[in-house]
């Protein structure tokens, strides 16, 4: 059987990028989640993971701003 259009034409991911997929992974479960639905990551934790790993400033800076793009992406993916 071939695989699924979306498998077949995945997107490629370049080598910095997969820091932050790693990150948001380990980080989808820490989202509250209720009976409204998924909530977003916390700014904390996402503060927090990045000190637990000891990263630079300028990584924990892009690490807030690309994983907030990534998690609304998400919860708008989720939603419909």
């Amino acid at each position: 059987m071939p695989l699924p259009p979306k498998i077949q034409k995945k997107p490629e991911l370049f080598s910095g990028s997969v820091l932050y997929y790693q990150a948001f992974s380990d980080l989808n479960t820490c989202r509250q989640i209720s009976s409204a639905g998924e909530g977003p990551i916390t700014w904390r934790d996402i503060d927090y993971y990045c000190l637990r790993y000891n990263f630079e400033p300028a990584t924990i800076e892009a690490m807030h701003y690309i994983l907030a793009k990534m998690d609304e992406a998400y919860l708008q993916f989720r939603r419909h």
